[in-house]
């Protein structure tokens, strides 16, 4: 991206910053918010892309993203005190971050926005789920089902292939339900969301359910029964 262009960004996100918001209808305000969670989305990706590609040169250690000697001994210390810790990441970085998952086989480390797949066509959907396939064999790894109506909308249509899969993947009693709230809110109420999730998982064993929902985020977080 070249600096003009990037000057072009920060002058538009000023005058966005300065619009009298107080003016807009609540209708237009929840049209602009959902604008702007997929501008915000699209942005992260833009921001982790270099990322990904500074890691790559000489500037960084030679091992990369989130592998660095130093990242990985500044990591010992989660790992020396039992706790869980929750990896958030784009899934085409999930390769790069599965040195972490070798290093530390006995941490607890729960993968949010289950793999957040940036790409949802076709070839995306396919390598999403390889990736995810990968990162299942580490058992020490769960995941965390959140924020489903930001990445793939808020209708079941949309969420059940990847909530499925996600399932199939890693089984009930490594999945966890979780919401996105409170920007969830602007896309789809408490009550819509768990109706799409229940009926997503409307088919599967009553344990499985309650593991899903319940069981595992108790596990690993030790959160009292």
């Amino acid at each position: 991206m070249s600096s003009d262009v990037v000057e072009r960004l920060r002058g538009d996100l000023s005058a966005l910053l300065a619009a009298d918001v107080g003016a807009l209808s609540d209708e237009s305000i929840r049209s602009e918010l959902r604008e702007l969670l997929v501008a915000s989305n699209q942005l992260h990706a833009a921001v982790a892309e270099r990322v990904a590609a500074f890691d790559a040169r000489a500037l960084s250690h030679e091992d990369g993203f989130r592998t660095t000697a130093a990242w990985l001994r500044g990591f010992e210390s989660v790992a020396a005190t039992d706790l869980t810790w929750d990896l958030l990441v784009y899934d085409e970085q999930l390769p790069a971050a599965e040195e972490l998952l070798r290093s530390f086989p006995s941490t607890r480390i729960v993968l949010e926005a289950t793999g957040w797949p940036l790409d949802q066509s076709p070839d995306g959907y396919r390598g999403w789920e390889e990736r995810l396939r990968s990162v299942a064999e580490h058992p020490q790894v769960t995941l965390k089902l959140q924020g489903l109506a930001l990445i793939f909308g808020p209708t079941r249509s949309r969420v059940e292939p990847w909530v499925r899969t996600a399932l199939s993947i890693f089984g009930a009693r490594r999945c966890m339900f979780a919401s996105h709230f409170p920007v969830d809110r602007l896309l789809w109420s408490w009550d819509e969301m768990l109706a799409v999730l229940e009926a997503v998982c409307d088919e599967l064993p009553q344990g499985d359910r309650y593991e899903f929902f319940s069981g595992c985020a108790r596990r690993e977080y030790r959160i009292p029964s």
